[in-house]
C-alpha cells in the first residue's frame, strides 16, 4: 500500500490553524457536500490493529480543506483525501507508541486543550462544536487530533528532548553567522516544503504544490497572510511549519542555491513556482527586502584593557596568553612593569577606534587580542562578552531555543518516518 507524503507533519496543525486566527474561527463554513449516491463508508485502512473508516478519512479532508481557507467541494475533497489518509495513519502510530511507552491521554485534557482554543476566540467548545457541525465536520475529528498531538508532544519531549543539547559553541557560531549575514542584503522569507522521497512522491508534490500555489494566488490580499500560515502549519514539513512558514531574513548564502536564485528574480509579495529539490517541493514568498547593515554596529563588547609602557610589550606578549578571560586578566599580568587593567565596559564595536575594532573582530569570550601600540602605551583588549543586537537580530535565549526546537523536530520526524517503516497498514 503507498500512503502519499505529500504533507508533512506538523505538531497540532489544526489545533494552532484555529487558534492561530480568531477571524477564521469566527467565520461560518460553508456546508458539507454530501457523499455521492450509492457510496457506502466502510474501512478505507488497517494501522497494525487499528482502523481507519473511511468516515474518519472524509471528515479530515473536509477539515484540513476549512482550516487552510479552500473552498470545500466534491472534487476538492478527492484531492485532499491523501493528504487526510497519510495524517490520520501518523496519528494512529502515534497513539499506539505512545500506549506502548506508557503515555495515557486523559480526554480532560482535550476537553482544557478544546477549551483554550473556543476562548482565544471568544466563544465555547459548544460554539466550536456548532461552527464544525456546520460543515458536517463533527467534534471528534478535532479531539482525535489534539489527543495525538498532546500525546505525541509528550512522547517526543520526553524520549528525545534529554538527547538534545545546545552547546554555546553552537549559538555563538550561529550568532556570528547572523551578524556576518547582516552586513549583506537581506530578504524576509516565508516557506512551504512538500517532502518526497521516491519519484512517485515526488510527482504527487509537483500535483500538489501547484494546487496550493493556485490556491493561495487566489486568496484575496488582506486574507493572504493568514492564509500561507495555515497552509504552513498543515501542509509544510519544515521546522517552520509551527510558525507559520516564517524562515525570516536571510541572505545570500544562507540557504540552498536553487532557492536563493529564485528569491533574486521575485519582488516582495511575489511566490515562486514550485521548486524542486532533494528535500521535496519548495513554495516560497518574499515578502520584504532590506539593505545590509554595518556589522559593527550589531556588535557589542564587554571589555578589559590591559596597558603598559611601550618598553614593556615583550613582557606584555609573553604573559597575554596565560589571560584566561576577565576575571584573571588583573592576575595574570601582574608581573609586567606598570601595567594597569582598565574597565572598558559595554560598548558598540563601532564606537571603537580603528585599532581596538579590527582586534577584537575575530575574537570570542575569555579570548585576547595581540599586543597593540597605542600612542606611547602597549595595550591588549580581552573580551569579557560579545553580543549582536538590533534590528532583525535575535537573542541568544531565541537563538538557542530555534537550535533546541530544530534538532528535536529532526529527531521527531526520524522517530515518526521510523514507525511507518516498521508498522504494517493495510488498505482494502
Amino acid at each position: 500500500m503507498h500512503v502519499t507524503k505529500w504533507v508533512g507533519v506538523a505538531f497540532g496543525a489544526a489545533a494552532m490553524a484555529l487558534s492561530a486566527s480568531p477571524a477564521a474561527a469566527q467565520t461560518k463554513l460553508p456546508a458539507l457536500p454530501k457523499a455521492p449516491a450509492g457510496v457506502t463508508e466502510g474501512i478505507a485502512a488497517v494501522v497494525n490493529d487499528d482502523v481507519v473508516s473511511t468516515v474518519d478519512v472524509r471528515n479530515r479532508a473536509v477539515f484540513i480543506l476549512a482550516s487552510a481557507g479552500a473552498p470545500i467541494t466534491t472534487e476538492a475533497i478527492e484531492r485532499a483525501r491523501p493528504q487526510a489518509m497519510r495524517t490520520l495513519v501518523d496519528e494512529h502510530l502515534q497513539i499506539q507508541e505512545a500506549k506502548e511507552n506508557k503515555i495515557t491521554i486523559e480526554e480532560k485534557e482535550v476537553d482544557a486543550a478544546l477549551s483554550s482554543i473556543a476562548e482565544r476566540n471568544g466563544g465555547s467548545i459548544a460554539d466550536l462544536a456548532n461552527e464544525l457541525g456546520q460543515a458536517g465536520i463533527p467534534i471528534s475529528t478535532l479531539r482525535a487530533q489534539i489527543k495525538a498531538d498532546i500525546a505525541w508532544r509528550r512522547l517526543v519531549n520526553g524520549r528525545l528532548g534529554s538527547q538534545v543539547r545546545v552547546t554555546d559553541g553552537q549559538v555563538e557560531d550561529t550568532m556570528d553567522r547572523i551578524v556576518a549575514s547582516s552586513a549583506k542584503p537581506q530578504m524576509l522569507v516565508s516557506e512551504i516544503i512538500l517532502p518526497a522521497e521516491t519519484e512517485q512522491e515526488r510527482a504527487e508534490a509537483r500535483a500538489g504544490a501547484v494546487q496550493l500555489l493556485a490556491q493561495l494566488r487566489e486568496t484575496p490580499q488582506e486574507q493572504h497572510e493568514q492564509v500561507f500560515a495555515l497552509a504552513a502549519r498543515q501542509y509544510s514539513a519544515s521546522s517552520t511549519s509551527s510558525t507559520g512558514g516564517d524562515l525570516g531574513w536571510v541572505s545570500a548564502g544562507e540557504i540552498r542555491k536553487e532557492l536563493e536564485s529564485a528569491l533574486e528574480n521575485m519582488q516582495p509579495g511575489q511566490m515562486s513556482e514550485p521548486i524542486e529539490t532533494e528535500n521535496g517541493v519548495h513554495l516560497l514568498e518574499l515578502r520584504e527586502r532590506r539593505p545590509g547593515v554595518d556589522r559593527r554596529r550589531t556588535t557589542r563588547f564587554n571589555l578589559k584593557q590591559v596597558t603598559a609602557p611601550v618598553s614593556a610589550a615583550p613582557a606584555l606578549e609573553r604573559v597575554r596568553k596565560r589571560i584566561d578571560g576577565c576575571a584573571n586578566a588583573a592576575r595574570a599580568t601582574g608581573g609586567v612593569n606598570g601595567a594597569k587593567v582598565v574597565d572598558l565596559g559595554d560598548v558598540a564595536q563601532a564606537d571603537l577606534s580603528d585599532v581596538m575594532a579590527e582586534a577584537v573582530d575575530k575574537l570570542s569570550q575569555g579570548q585576547t587580542s595581540e599586543v597593540l601600540t597605542i600612542g606611547q602605551t602597549s595595550a591588549v583588549l580581552v573580551v569579557c562578552s560579545r553580543a549582536a543586537e538590533g534590528e532583525g537580530l535575535p537573542t541568544r535565549e531565541e537563538i538557542e531555543n530555534r537550535l533546541f526546537d530544530q534538532e528535536l523536530a529532526m529527531l521527531s520526524q526520524r522517530y515518526l518516518r521510523n514507525l511507518r517503516r516498521e508498522s504494517t497498514v493495510i488498505t482494502p
